[in-house]
């Protein structure tokens, strides 16, 4: 029987596309700046290990059309799972970011 899950997961090495403006630039100048997040997911699942593997995988698929990585890949780590006694209404949305270094220049410029 499937049972409610919350998923906590923490992420690494994420390469998020920022634009800046501001100064003489008639454009804004695309950097990249390496990030980390928390997220929580809610799954439905029959054990805490196929939870954690779905909720995984969910965010994994979330961050491929937001980070700007390419070939570079980025880490997901589940922190904790624990079963939740209320049905959640939906898996859960949204990132909590936190910055890893100083921008740097993109190599192509936004147009």
């Amino acid at each position: 029987m499937k049972r409610t899950f919350g998923v906590r997961l923490e992420g690494t090495d994420c390469w998020l596309p920022i634009r800046q403006r501001g100064g003489f630039r008639l454009r804004p100048r695309v950097v990249e700046q390496l990030h980390g997040f928390y997220t929580t997911r809610f799954v439905q699942a029959t054990s805490p290990e196929e939870a954690a593997r779905m909720a995984e995988a969910l965010v994994a698929d979330e961050l491929r059309a937001i980070v700007a990585n390419g070939e570079r890949p980025f880490g997901i780590a589940v922190e904790e799972v624990w079963e939740h006694s209320d049905a959640a209404q939906g898996t859960g949305s949204g990132f909590t970011w936190y910055g890893l270094d100083k921008p740097r220049m993109r190599q192509n410029q936004a147009q």
